[in-house]
């Protein structure tokens, strides 16, 4: 069939006007903030946004297209997936949203059928896309969180499904994928500064894509990526092995670079401008091409032995509650343990007693000058076989024990004002079963300013079977960090989510050796015997004159 130069033009028109079309329906922006933290600490936050207004899901064009049809075929209404090296302290300062250590994944679809099935199709397009374990999140590790809320949107209770995998490593093969998700991919823009082979020699690192769907089914792809480095000075040439080379991305709106938590502005080298909004940074421009965009950070006030800044460091300790936080161990309210502005402090510790029982204590402080409102998630695998009637909350005023409130979950469900009529109140308990669902507890604590609440519950170690240990099954197993997520008052008030640490437990292994103790004894008497038995049997009788005084015939096998 030949096509007539008017049957090329029509369609290279139409070609044309649906491309601006979904051109003009997405946008794109970049974002570079740079915060100074405790201890030496820089906190360099890559933010990439891109918003599509396209109700069909159709004809993307800076939206990326994978994530879309993945939306749109488990009805997802937001999804957030996480690849992270390194464990983040609050004492380091306030960073925002992050992320514990390993893979994490949380989906929240529209309705609540089929959960399970929706989130393992979910988890393997996830891990074929990053190149990741995160399909193995099965419902041994996966729970779904009531209380805990991950994300802005409402009613979201039973609709949301939760794994973690602590120990999935990250390297090169998940930030390449990564990367080909940006319009410009590291071409261009504030992309062309992450140099994998920099970026996993750093302090903590963190990168994430996350997902939104309004009600007007406009979507919202956020990828951020969290690098923390100790230095006392910076430049962009010695922490990304390059400065920020032009040109900037064409396809994004606004390239900014913001400045945070500084107090010298003039050490910055261009030095930071007013971009509005009461922020201090870079917009950059197309400009960028005529020379090379090398920021450099050269403090000038001292510092003491430990690297804090007397200026920004403050030791103002009126809200901390000193004088009633003794009681509990090593939970001492100082400058080593808090930062500035801090909200929460949260410990996390096994308690073991022997190699079968233990338990698992979590302290959380409250650093505000107003009640805190928070609900606890935790969950423990099954060979962590809990008992729940050993569950126990103490509070560091004057060390006494808080009555826990089993709540009515039929009525009470969902009601926030409910939630927090009392100050301890159990939301919710899933019993663990073998080789299947894992434990799960979730309570509503209101803490008072200064107070510490100290929650404890004992567990028993399973056994498992010889093919369920990994290779390096003495190393112990990673536990998933308790989630804690903050209620303000406010209905305006974003909801913030926080980390425990996570664990490292040992079970009860068996020797590993035993099977090569085995094979090697029994390969080494086998071979004895058939090495004898060979020569024996492939050896011939011949005659053979033994060199001697008197000389006689001998009759003595060939050797073999």
């Amino acid at each position: 069939m030949k096509h007539t130069p008017l049957t090329i033009l029509f369609f290279l028109f139409f070609s044309l006007y649906f491309g601006c079309l979904a051109q003009s329906q997405d946008k794109y922006t970049e974002a570079l903030t740079i915060k100074k933290l405790n201890k030496n600490k820089l906190l360099f936050k890559f933010d990439f946004n891109t918003i599509s207004k396209n109700p069909n899901y159709q004809n993307y064009f800076l939206f990326p297209k994978t994530f879309g049809n993945l939306v749109k075929e488990n009805s997802l209404e937001y999804l957030r997936f996480s690849l992270t090296q390194g464990m983040y302290h609050l004492k380091y300062g306030e960073i925002g949203r992050y992320s514990p250590p390993g893979g994490e994944l949380i989906a929240t679809f529209e309705t609540k059928e089929d959960l399970e099935s929706k989130f393992r199709t979910v988890s393997r397009k996830i891990s074929g896309i990053f190149g990741t374990s995160q399909k193995f999140s099965d419902l041994t590790i996966s729970a779904q969180p009531f209380y805990t809320e991950f994300n802005s949107l409402e009613s979201t209770s039973q609709r949301t499904h939760y794994s973690s995998l602590p120990r999935e490593p990250v390297c090169t093969e998940n930030l390449t994928p990564w990367l080909k998700l940006l319009p410009c991919r590291s071409k261009a823009g504030l992309a062309s500064l992450l140099n994998p082979i920099k970026l996993y020699d750093l302090f903590y690192h963190s990168m994430s894509v996350e997902v939104t769907r309004s009600q007007e089914n406009s979507l919202s792809f956020h990828q951020q990526l969290l690098l923390v480095v100790e230095l006392k000075e910076f430049k962009f040439s010695q922490i990304f092995g390059t400065p920020l080379i032009g040109p900037i991305c064409p396809f994004s709106s606004q390239t900014k670079i913001q400045i945070e938590g500084f107090s010298d502005y003039s050490s910055f080298t261009p030095t930071p401008e007013e971009i509005g909004n009461n922020q201090v940074g870079f917009i950059l421009k197309e400009n960028l091409n005529k020379k090379d965009f090398n920021l450099h950070y050269s403090p000038k006030e001292k510092t003491n032995n430990n690297g804090y800044n007397h200026n920004n460091i403050g030791n103002d300790n009126s809200n901390n509650g000193n004088d009633n936080n003794n009681n509990f161990n090593n939970n001492g309210i100082n400058d080593e343990n808090i930062s500035k502005n801090q909200s929460i402090k949260l410990n996390r510790f096994l308690k073991e007693s022997g190699k079968i029982r233990g338990g698992v204590i979590t302290q959380i402080t409250n650093l505000e000058k107003n009640d805190l409102h928070l609900t606890l998630y935790d969950s423990l695998p099954w060979f962590m076989r809990v008992y729940f009637h050993t569950l126990t909350i103490k509070s560091n005023f004057e060390n006494k024990e808080i009555e826990i409130t089993d709540l009515n979950l039929e009525s009470e469900q969902g009601n926030e004002s409910n939630l927090f009529a009392n100050q301890a109140s159990l939301l919710r308990i899933q019993t663990s079963q073998d080789h299947g669902r894992p434990s799960i507890f979730e309570l509503a604590l209101v803490l008072k300013p200064g107070e510490t609440f100290q929650i404890s519950v004992d567990y028993l170690k399973g056994f498992l079977n010889f093919e369920e240990h990994p290779f390096d099954g003495n190393r112990g197993f990673d536990i998933a960090p308790a989630i804690v997520s903050m209620h303000g008052k406010k209905q305006n008030l974003k909801k913030r989510i926080y980390y425990t640490d996570s664990l490292l437990l040992m079970l009860p292994t068996p020797d590993f050796t035993m099977p090569y103790n085995v094979m090697t004894i029994t390969t080494t008497a086998f071979l004895i015997w058939y090495g004898s038995f060979l020569n024996n049997l492939t050896g011939r009788a011949g005659l053979k004159l033994k060199k001697k005084s008197k000389a006689k015939w001998i009759i003595k096998p060939d050797k073999f």
